[in-house]
């Protein structure tokens, strides 16, 4: 299987084996601060189914705050020996009004409700990312750990490989350009029935990319050297809420301690039973540690179904991705791959500044 292949083993897909250390990236993504505006910087401060098998490749069953700060051009008059004269002075004075911009909500929820991304999770993130670029991170990669939830070409991918049409969301568009390639990464922390337990057992490894006796996390870090990881877990993880919680601090305390900054994700099922359980744990971890929180439990709720298919844990798909059209909103994949990018573009931001 080639970590680099959103669809690994899909005989319609089959391509040579690629390198899954080297990420493919069309065009070099820009540095955060190549948003910035010259005439004033911008800042932004985040308060912030049918699917297809990743195996077979078949189909089966916040509050934002922009900023603009006041810019000030002036011009003056001089006479001809270069001293000011008022009577040929002229000012010239643009100024660029600071206004709050609160961006879309998702079917009536709004962003900071969905990615939980306080100024203590902004700082915390920052130092995190410090210290992975200190250790040689590359600041514009992000992996993916996680089960057949988001082991498929339906997660993510189509931000690099297209078509998209972001619509009102079209201020997402730079987090695109910044991460460009990891998108359709498929990766090796990605497996099938991936329980958070099985993360740092050797067995659930990749064998043809990972070590002897390395585990698939950190298999993934080693070779894509991501800055960021989402990590979606919880669905295979039921009858022992005390092992989930354990075993998923462990997952966010090995991220943090390499330089790589960890996105929990809760999930849309409640394949654990209806108490919501393990949800509710991932929420206290990411407070715990101040993590973002990419909280799609909350906006699934919109979602008809709650976004799931006839088994009640893959999400339907939205296949368009086109968000001008109604149908984005009504699907679980559709709002699913929007509200990530949200969580991403929280992270891309806390980064800059």
């Amino acid at each position: 299987m080639d970590p680099g292949n959103p669809l690994p083993g899909a005989p319609a897909l089959e391509t040579a084996a690629v390198d899954p250390t080297v990420t493919p990236s069309p065009n070099p993504p820009p540095t955060p601060t190549d948003i910035f505006e010259t005439t004033g910087e911008i800042t932004r401060t985040a308060s912030l189914s049918q699917t297809v098998d990743p195996i077979t490749g078949t189909l089966a069953t916040g509050e934002t705050e922009i900023e603009e700060t006041t810019a000030q051009d002036t011009q003056v008059g001089s006479t001809s020996n270069g001293s000011s004269d008022s009577s040929l002075s002229s000012t010239i004075t643009s100024t660029i009004v600071s206004e709050e911009v609160e961006p879309p909500a998702v079917n009536g929820i709004p962003v900071d409700s969905i990615v939980v991304f306080p100024e203590g999770v902004a700082e915390n993130v920052r130092q995190i990312f410090a210290r992975g670029q200190d250790m040689g991170r590359d600041p514009h990669a992000f992996s993916k750990l996680g089960d057949s939830l988001i082991a498929t070409p339906s997660f993510l991918t189509k931000f690099d490989v297209g078509p998209y049409n972001l619509g009102p969301y079209d201020y997402l568009k730079p987090t695109i350009d910044y991460f460009a390639g990891s998108f359709q990464r498929y990766g090796v922390a990605l497996r099938p029935g991936l329980h958070a337990w099985g993360v740092f057992d050797p067995l659930w490894a990749n064998k043809e990319w990972c070590q002897p006796n390395e585990n698939l996390l950190a298999c993934e870090f080693r070779l894509n050297n991501p800055s960021v990881v989402l990590i979606l877990l919880g669905t295979n993880d039921t009858g022992y809420p005390p092992g989930f919680d354990k075993n998923m601090r462990q997952v966010v305390e090995y991220s943090i301690e390499n330089g790589v900054i960890p996105i929990i994700v809760t999930k849309a099922d409640r394949f654990e039973g209806p108490d919501n359980t393990n949800n509710n744990i991932l929420r206290q971890i990411a407070a715990d540690y101040q993590v973002p929180l990419w909280d799609f439990d909350l906006v699934a709720e919109t979602i008809p179904g709650r976004g799931l298919g006839e088994d009640q844990v893959h999400l339907t798909v939205f296949v368009e991705n086109d968000y001008t059209m109604p149908e984005a909103f009504q699907t679980g994949t559709g709002v699913h791959n929007l509200t990530g990018l949200m969580a991403l573009d929280a992270v891309r931001w806390a980064i800059s500044e």
